[in-house]
Parts: C-alpha cells; sequence; structure tokens
C-alpha cells in the first residue's frame, strides 16, 4: 500500500521485504525482474559492487533467506482455501487518483488487489490471530488505510465494495487469515 504522505518516510528493510512479499505473492511473474539474489553478508567490497551493478538495473537485492522467505509466504497464501479463490481473478497494484471533494486536497493510493467484488489488502505479521493482528491494525491505522482506499474508488466511479485483509505470518508454519474489514 502507498498514501500520497508515504514519500516521506524511511524505506526500512521491512518495508523492503514487504515490497517483495507483495510482488511474489500477488505479481510472481514480475518477481524474477525486480529482484536479484545476493548469496553473502551485506559488507565489504563485493557487496557494494554487487548493490551498485543491481541500483544500475533498477533491480533490488535480497538475500537468499529473504527470497526463501518471500516464495514460502507465496506458496501459504496462493494454496490457502480461502485467500487463494480471492486471488484467482481480478488486477493487481490498481491505482487510484483523486480531488477529496470535503478538503481539495489532492490523494492519491494503490490497491493491492481489486476484483469486481471486493478490494483486497496483503498484510505479513508476527501474529495473524484476532488479538495479535487486531494491535497490528491500531498501531499502523489499518481500518483508516481501508476507508481511504474504499472512499478513493467512490471518488474514481467506482462501486462501494467490500474491504477483505489477507494475512500471512512471517513465521512456519505461515498461517493466512482473511479478514472482513
Amino acid at each position: 500500500y502507498r498514501f500520497a504522505c508515504d514519500n516521506a518516510r524511511e524505506d526500512t528493510a521491512a518495508f523492503r521485504l514487504g515490497r517483495a512479499v507483495h510482488l511474489a505473492v500477488l505479481q510472481p511473474e514480475l518477481f524474477g525482474a525486480g529482484y536479484t539474489t545476493w548469496q553473502g553478508t551485506r559488507r565489504g567490497k563485493e557487496w557494494d559492487g554487487f548493490k551498485t551493478s543491481a541500483d544500475e538495473r533498477g533491480v533490488e537485492v535480497l538475500v537468499a533467506d529473504e527470497v526463501g522467505l518471500c516464495m514460502a509466504l507465496q506458496a501459504a497464501v496462493r494454496s490457502d482455501p480461502v485467500a487463494g479463490p480471492l486471488l484467482r481473478r481480478g488486477e493487481a497494484e490498481v491505482p487510484g487518483q483523486w480531488t477529496d471533494a470535503a478538503s481539495g486536497v489532492g490523494c492519491k493510493a494503490l490497491i493491492d488487489w481489486l476484483t469486481p467484488d471486493c478490494i483486497i489488502d496483503l498484510k505479513t505479521t508476527k501474529d495473524a490471530s484476532p488479538s495479535g493482528f487486531g494491535r497490528e491494525c491500531v498501531k499502523y491505522c489499518y481500518p483508516f488505510q481501508m476507508a481511504f482506499y474504499r472512499r478513493g474508488l467512490i471518488a474514481c466511479g467506482k462501486p462501494a465494495l467490500p474491504v477483505k485483509l489477507i494475512v500471512v505470518e512471517k513465521t512456519r508454519p505461515w498461517p493466512v487469515v482473511v479478514y472482513d474489514v
């Protein structure tokens, strides 16, 4: 997900991994073109040269363990009996741009997955349980984000659609939960 104001936030390791997981799960055909794998630690002259080469080619670098995690989460989500079918139709990374009617502020969003029936957002977490993920929802303002997406789609002339969160834990056995927002 991205809000218009996100340009100011720091690009942390967690955000970089989240982007990789999104691509692996939602657009697996693009994963190989967007990422390259480094076999080693992220320091030293060899690393510096590898990173510079990747930057010049416009690809991001993951270490082997990160690639493995992306593939494990992809398999977990895509094979889940509830989440998997939700991703069999629809479109990934759907952009929206509009002007908020009340404030006149220009807004934009990038919706993870859009079907004719619902808005879907993919989240990775340490705890997908209702109480654990509920705390993350409050901490990271996920309900606000989902309301923003829904409001944006309506402003762009789309119908008011229900919102679902596909939540996958980043630890074995990679539990997947689908929440209706």
